[in-house]
């Protein structure tokens, strides 16, 4: 089984018919994959957003004369990312797989703003904030997943499933 895939635990192995359990726990492995793709995708874009985008929303946003708020977004996005990506698989393979895959990430993202059309600074400071991002995730995942799992539980209808 691939590590970032959840785990078919629930399913009967017996050929009878999934019980509701089983297709609540498919329902939130679902969830939980797309949100983590969704959220995959929108670092690759706003990472390599050509600099005029990002240019004329720093000149419109107020908020954007909060200082280093760069490395803020920087670390935050990693921070999410590596919960989401955790989320996705109760597999002892899950935390080295996030691990490599958000280093990855903040690699590609990085060496994707050295591509001409985007115009973009590619910086060694933002790689480093991605990575401290990473490792903040890993250290709130455990405490952010009864908030989340209450949250999830919420948008998608189920019971809330208990502490782990």
């Amino acid at each position: 089984m691939h590590p970032l895939t959840t785990d078919d635990a629930a399913t009967p192995r017996d050929g009878t018919a999934p019980t509701h359990e089983t297709a609540i726990a498919r329902r939130v492995a679902r969830f939980r994959i797309i949100l983590a793709v969704f959220w995959t995708a929108a670092i690759l874009v706003l990472c390599w957003a050509p600099r005029e985008f990002v240019q004329e929303a720093e000149e419109n946003a107020p908020w954007f004369t909060f200082p280093n708020l760069d490395k803020v977004v920087h670390w935050g996005i990693f921070v999410a990312f590596t919960v989401l990506w955790l989320r996705t698989s109760s597999s002892r393979w899950r935390y080295p797989v996030v691990v490599l895959a958000g280093v990855g990430m903040a690699i590609l993202t990085e060496l994707g703003q050295l591509v001409p059309s985007i115009e973009r600074d590619a910086s060694v400071a933002d790689g480093i904030t991605d990575l401290i991002g990473l490792t903040l995730g890993l250290i709130l995942a455990r405490w952010l997943e009864p908030l989340l799992a209450r949250l999830e539980s919420r948008i998608l209808g189920t019971a809330a499933p208990p502490p782990s």
